[in-house]
């Protein structure tokens, strides 16, 4: 019988504490696996010794859907261990909802200008998609969204960001 490595204990030991006491676990892993694709160069590093493998797939794909491709890991390295992407700041919300609301009106350059604005790309992501604005209602829109339902999404935006704006600090 062969022992598992010290290193594999406090892996399972880690991610079995942060399934219990996370509320977005999906998105806590993400994060935990950019920054370490971030401290170790690449997120092609990850998976160097089963490239190709699918493993190695679904990793890459958690990593770059969570920080984008590895130009954008430097950002990933610099933030601090208080940056949490499943608790996205206010800046972040706030950009979420002006995206959420160029892609309720069809606005595709106000929805990317929009983007820009947060301080991270992977939290205006998350916080976007916390409020139900998903890259699927983007593009079958027209066929799902009826306008009765796209002003009440509406609505629920800008009473989001009502909210957020009138919140004490």
């Amino acid at each position: 019988m062969t022992t598992e490595p010290d290193y594999t204990r406090a892996a399972a030991d880690a991610v079995t504490a942060a399934v219990e006491h996370e509320h977005d676990f999906a998105g806590w892993l993400a994060d935990a696996l950019a920054r370490v694709a971030a401290r170790v160069g690449s997120s092609a590093a990850l998976t160097a010794g089963r490239p190709g493998s699918w493993e190695a797939a679904l990793v890459d794909q958690l990593v770059k859907g969570t920080v984008g491709d590895d130009e954008h890991l430097d950002r990933t390295a610099a933030m601090t261990a208080e940056h949490d992407h499943a608790r996205p700041d206010t800046d972040d919300m706030l950009a979420s909802l002006d995206v959420a609301r160029a892609v309720l009106l069809g606005d595709d350059a106000a929805a990317h200008a929009a983007a820009a604005t947060g301080t991270c790309p992977a939290c205006t992501t998350i916080a976007a998609t916390s409020f139900g604005i998903t890259l699927a209602s983007t593009l079958l829109g027209e066929t799902f969204l009826t306008d009765r339902t796209r002003r009440a999404m509406l609505a629920a935006v800008e009473a989001a960001r009502r909210e957020i704006d009138t919140a004490p600090n």
